[in-house]
C-alpha cells in the first residue's frame, strides 16, 4: 500500500499552517506582508483540497500509484523542513525581518515544489500525473509571487538605491 499518497496532504497543512501563523504574526506591523502570507495560506488549503482528492483516486485506484519508499521519505523530509522553519520562526520571532520571512518561503516553496516534481515521476495515472504537475507549476507561481514582493518590498527599504525616501 502506497501510504505515502496521505502525507502529501499533511505537507500541504504544515504548509499553510506556518503561512497562517506569519500572516498573523506580521499583520499588525506588516500588513502587506502578512496579506500576502495570507493568500499563501489559502493556497496551501486549495492543495489540502488537491491532496484529497489524490488520496479518493488511490481509494479508488491503487494500482496507479507504485508503492515507492523514496515518496514517504520525501514527503516526510518536506514535513521536517517545515517543522524546522517553525521553530526558527518560533524561537526568533522579535528578530525575523520581513525580509527574512520572504525568503524562507522562497525556499519552502522550492523545497515542496521538487518534492511535487518527484513524487509525480512515481504516477503511472496521466491525470493524476497532470494534477501533481499543477501542484508543482504552483509552487513556482507561489515562487515567482513571491519573489516579486521581496524585490518590490527590498526597493521600499530605507538605503535602498531605488527607496521612496
Amino acid at each position: 500500500m502506497a501510504n505515502w499518497i496521505y502525507k502529501i496532504k499533511e505537507v500541504e497543512e504544515c504548509a499553510g499552517i506556518l503561512y497562517l501563523t506569519i500572516s498573523k504574526k506580521t499583520e499588525n506591523v506588516y500588513p502587506e506582508i502578512s496579506e500576502l502570507f495570507h493568500q499563501l495560506y489559502k493556497d496551501e488549503v486549495h492543495h489540502g483540497g488537491q491532496a484529497d482528492f489524490i488520496s479518493n483516486l488511490f481509494k479508488e485506484s491503487e494500482n496507479s500509484f507504485r508503492n515507492d519508499e523514496n515518496n514517504q521519505k520525501i514527503l516526510c523530509d518536506r514535513i521536517k523542513f517545515i517543522e524546522d522553519i517553525t521553530k526558527v520562526i518560533e524561537e526568533k520571532e522579535m528578530y525575523l525581518h520581513p525580509v527574512d520571512l520572504l525568503k524562507i518561503a522562497i525556499e519552502l516553496e522550492e523545497n515542496m515544489g521538487e518534492g511535487h516534481e518527484l513524487i509525480s515521476e512515481s504516477v503511472s495515472d496521466p491525470e493524476l500525473k497532470k494534477l501533481i504537475n499543477s501542484m508543482a507549476l504552483e509552487d513556482k507561481v507561489h515562487t515567482k509571487r513571491i519573489r516579486d514582493f521581496l524585490e518590490s518590498y527590498e526597493r521600499k527599504l530605507p538605503g535602498s538605491e531605488n527607496s521612496e525616501e
